[in-house]
């Protein structure tokens, strides 16, 4: 082993981790303030979420295997925290966003986790799948919308895309155990929160699941022609030389406005 980390800091308790799900959370570019007036880009990080049962939903960051950081501040707690919370599995799922037309939504890339969770008393102990956006590990954000109740035992998550011309359609589908059923939600629409969308019963007692995913580039309709996430006929991919020229192609080093047209510098004019 690595390293190990205490998912429940200073509790005597042992450490209780049903599930785990990991992702490498790439850099992107994000306003310094919110007047957007001047562009960073965010840490590169690999992260770890651990059902904890009892415990919660724990963060980790992997990024060093060998040294892992519990991201479990205060922020982390009040976002996580619920009714006598019994978080069985996890799951990531990274996605695109689409705005609102009239832009009070902007359009996204976001890091979203799943959690299936036990709550609520003794006398009425139920199971949701809740959404968090953690896009930001350090400032969590739970996603829009009442948590949807599933039906179960064993509650395991897991993420399909689905390619319906011409969306692509993000699900999450929460598998029973026993008698239990299984329940497909979806998440296409995260700002609006989880939708349940159907639930199966036949087979009964579905435990685990494999999905197979094929590449857009792979995908042929009825009559042999290729569908893509694309619009138009003839699209294609750069050559070697397009994409040598296009690596080639001079960019402005000097600073940038948010749209990346260079500022001059005051008094001067070109």
């Amino acid at each position: 082993a690595l390293a190990a980390i205490d998912l429940n800091g200073e509790s005597s308790l042992p450490n209780d981790a049903w599930d785990v799900a990991v992702l490498f959370q790439y850099s992107r570019t994000q306003a310094k303030d919110e007047t957007g007036g001047s562009l960073e880009r965010s840490k590169a990080r690999h992260l770890a979420a651990v059902a904890g049962g009892l415990d919660g939903v724990r963060i980790l960051d992997v990024t060093e295997p060998s040294a892992p950081v519990l991201l479990h501040q205060e922020a982390q707690q009040r976002v996580f925290r619920g009714g006598r919370v019994d978080v069985r599995s996890v799951a990531w799922n990274t996605q695109f966003d689409l705005g609102s037309q009239g832009g009070g939504i902007k359009s996204r890339e976001r890091d979203y986790l799943f959690v299936h969770q036990h709550d609520g008393t003794d006398e009425n102990r139920q199971q949701h799948v809740r959404a968090f956006d953690l896009s930001d590990p350090l400032r969590p954000v739970a996603a829009a919308g009442d948590p949807p109740r599933v039906f179960g035992g064993s509650g395991r998550l897991f993420v399909l895309r689905a390619y319906n011309a011409p969306f692509l359609q993000q699900f999450v589908l929460s598998t029973g155990a026993g008698d239990g059923a299984g329940t497909v939600l979806d998440a296409s629409k995260m700002p609006t929160g989880l939708q349940p969308v159907g639930t199966w019963a036949d087979p009964r007692g579905t435990i685990d699941l494999a999905i197979e995913d094929f590449a857009f580039d792979r995908l042929q309709d009825e009559r042999g022609r290729m569908e893509k996430d694309i619009s138009h006929e003839g699209s294609r991919y750069l050559s070697r030389d397009e994409m040598l020229k296009v690596l080639r192609t001079k960019l402005p080093t000097g600073p940038a406005d948010r749209y990346g047209k260079p500022i001059e510098p005051k008094g001067e004019r070109r």
